[in-house]
Formats: structure tokens, sequence, C-alpha cells
């Protein structure tokens, strides 16, 4: 692609962007205040849009060259897609809003000529990291009403997975135990991978994107 081609490309990209950010500032202004609190990917929304207008503002200044700018599109690529797969229970729109700003950022990438792979670990953005009652208490159910521990296993408690597999679910106690407490510990397990999520996008945050301005739209 030479550069002229490249620069039409980059300004498309600017206007997308621009007003994608227009659309978050509509969906926001229509939620809750609790939905605005609660949803990460509100705030991964806002940010990535500010930091992907700043840098090819920044290009277009000659500040940056096109491969960093093209790492940034990586990166926020991955950040919003991490936060889309744990926005389970976002509101509806926003989540379109981040697949559709997913979508623009993928056909830029692609125009552009880069294959490059995401920052965020792909351990971190895998739905399957997260746990289901459902399953849980089906295992529950066919591990001899828990006690043979597979929900333990399941939910990676695999010290007490193997005490209840030696001690038939440490002497039906456990089993018992498990069967009014599984809903909580699934959701405590979801938490930490969630929680685990966040601190390495902040690291990463930290490591990749230095002096970030807080407001790039006045």
């Amino acid at each position: 692609m030479n550069r002229s081609d490249q620069l039409e490309l980059i300004y498309i990209a600017q206007n997308v962007f621009l007003k994608a950010y227009e659309k978050y500032e509509e969906v926001v202004k229509d939620l809750s205040d609790e939905e605005k609190e609660q949803s990460n990917l509100i705030t991964s929304i806002h940010d990535s849009l500010q930091n992907l207008n700043r840098k090819i503002k920044a290009h277009l200044n000659g500040k940056i060259d096109i491969n960093k700018l093209l790492d940034e599109f990586n990166f926020e690529k991955g950040i919003l897609e991490g936060e889309l797969d744990l926005a389970q229970n976002a509101n509806p729109r926003v989540k379109r809003l981040a697949k559709r700003i997913l979508v623009s950022v993928d056909e830029f990438l692609e125009k552009a000529g880069t294959g490059k792979k995401s920052l965020i670990p792909k351990r971190f953005k895998d739905p399957s990291q997260f746990k289901s009652k459902k399953i849980a208490y089906l295992l529950w159910l066919v591990g001899f009403f828990g006690t043979l521990g597979f929900q333990r296993f399941y939910l990676e408690k695999y010290g007490t997975g193997l005490g209840w597999f030696a001690t038939g679910g440490a002497f039906g106690l456990g089993a018992v135990y498990d069967l009014f407490t599984l809903g909580k510990q699934v959701k405590e397990h979801n938490s930490i991978v969630e929680m685990k999520f966040h601190e390495l996008r902040q690291s990463e945050k930290k490591h990749q994107i230095s002096g970030r301005s807080e407001d790039f739209y006045p």
C-alpha cells in the first residue's frame, strides 16, 4: 500500500471512530447510573476510542509511525475482545457498540496488511474460563451426588477435589455442602477470573501505553 492510500485509509478510520464516540455518548446517556458503574465494558469502549483517535492524530502529525499506530490498534482490539467476553450481563446496546468497533478495527488492520496478535493472552479472553452453575450441578449429580468431587475439579479446586474423591465427599458432608453452595462457588470462581483479567489489563496498559491523555475529547 502506497502512502497516499495509507493516509486515505487512516482518515476514514479517524472519521469512523469519531462517529463511534458520538454513538458511545448517545448510548451511555440512556443507561442508568447502576449500569454505568457495573460495566467495565463501557469504560473500555471509552478508553479505547480515546486512545485510537489520539494515536491516529499523533500519526497524522508525524509523532508516531505506522507500525506504532498498528500496535495500538491491535492492543485496543485485545482489550475490547477480552472485556466483551467478560461482559456477559452488559447492556445489549453497549455490547453491540463494542462489536461494531471491533469490526471497524479488524477492517482497518486487514486493509493495512497486518496480522499481529493481540497483546492480551488468549487464556484471559477465553469464555471457557468462566464456569457454569448448570455444569457444576450436573457433575455433582453424575459424580455420585458429589462424593467423587467432579464438581470440585471443574472449579479448579484440585486439592479438595482429590480429598472428596478419596473420602467419598468428605464422608458425605462435603458433598451436601456443595449441593447448597455450588452456585456461590461458581460465582466466586468467575469473579477471580475477571479480577485476574483486569489486573493484567492494567499492567498491559501501563507497559504498552505511556503518557495517555486523560481527555482527548473536549
